[in-house]
Formats: structure tokens, sequence, C-alpha cells
């Protein structure tokens, strides 16, 4: 029988740090990854948002990003 764990895969998170364009990061959950990110970051202030997206959104803004449309909000 399998952990419950082993079924459990990494969400993406949409990550808008200032000054920097939108990123996309694989985490646990966004505290996991605001922590991570204040490693990175010189100042904590930085980072604006934090939003979980389904791998679905993803692919779809990677995918109109390839054919040169602007990211909607």
């Amino acid at each position: 029988m399998k952990k419950f764990k082993q079924f459990v895969e990494a969400m993406k998170f949409k990550v808008e740090v200032e000054g920097l364009p939108a990123m996309y990061m694989d985490g646990n959950s966004p505290s996991q990854v605001k922590a991570h990110l204040r490693k990175l970051v010189k100042q904590p202030s930085m980072i604006k948002s934090v939003d979980r997206m389904t791998k679905h959104d993803v692919k779809k803004v990677y995918r109109d990003k390839a054919q040169g449309k602007d990211e909607t909000p």
C-alpha cells in the first residue's frame, strides 16, 4: 500500500516580485515558497504575491507567451 505522500505532487505557484516578471515555482504550500524566496531576495517586502495555479493554467500562460500574446492579469 502506498503512503499519501507518494501521491501528492508539488503544486505550482505564480510569484510576483518587484522589478521582475511573473515566475512560476513548485512548492508544497505558499508559506514554503515565501520562505524560499526570502532566502533569495534581499528584502522580503519585494515579494508582492504568491498565488496557487493549476498545471493547466501554467501551460496556458506559456502557450500564450509562445504565440506572442500578452499575459492577462
